[in-house]
């Protein structure tokens, strides 16, 4: 993707670190569905050089909600670009266990492991977010079904129980079951 070999240029020379999230990130596990964004991560200490790398591509900031920033893109024909501020603990754990992706741009980017994508899914459902909530539960399916995770296993529920609850975890065997993937 263009907009991501232009974002990787442009913070290779600014020395900023960030991972691609969000649909393109679940895409990049080998599923295909709508997006109509790009989602970064990044590290809240550099918001600001953020925003002013950003400004430079031609973007303007449209929303500011703390730990999410949304922006336009400079036209109709470009991608808006979200930002998710997390601390620099969160962040170097999720650099940690990030893998390398391509989704046909001329540099691989980094996108959070599988488990990260679902920890992040799952404290979005917990959220509570009404719209997003669908959206966000067949992700998690897809990662599932990507990763040949068993959601049976103890480590699968604690994730669960950790960054979403009981609730979501049986939500998301009861869709497997229902669509024949489990027993």
């Amino acid at each position: 993707m263009k907009i991501l070999d232009l974002i990787s240029q442009a913070a290779s020379e600014q020395a900023l670190e960030w991972m691609l999230i969000g649909g393109h990130a679940v895409n990049a596990t080998g599923d295909r569905r709508q997006t109509r964004d790009v989602d970064l991560v990044v590290c809240e200490t550099e918001r600001t050089r953020w925003e002013a790398l950003l400004s430079k591509l031609g973007y303007t900031l449209f929303n500011d909600g703390g730990a999410f920033l949304q922006f336009s893109p400079p036209d109709l024909s470009q991608w808006p670009i979200d930002l998710m501020l997390v601390n620099e603990r969160t962040f170097s754990g999720l650099r940690d266990g990030a893998r390398g992706v391509n989704l046909g741009g001329q540099r691989e980017v980094l996108a959070p492991s599988l488990e990260h994508l679902i920890a992040m899914k799952l404290h979005a459902m917990k959220q509570g977010a009404p719209a997003r909530r669908l959206r966000d539960l067949l992700d998690i399916i897809t990662l599932v079904r990507q990763g040949r995770i068993d959601v049976g296993d103890d480590d699968f529920k604690q994730l669960c129980e950790r960054y979403g609850n009981r609730e979501i975890h049986a939500e998301i065997v009861k869709t497997l079951r229902e669509e024949g993937s489990l027993p």
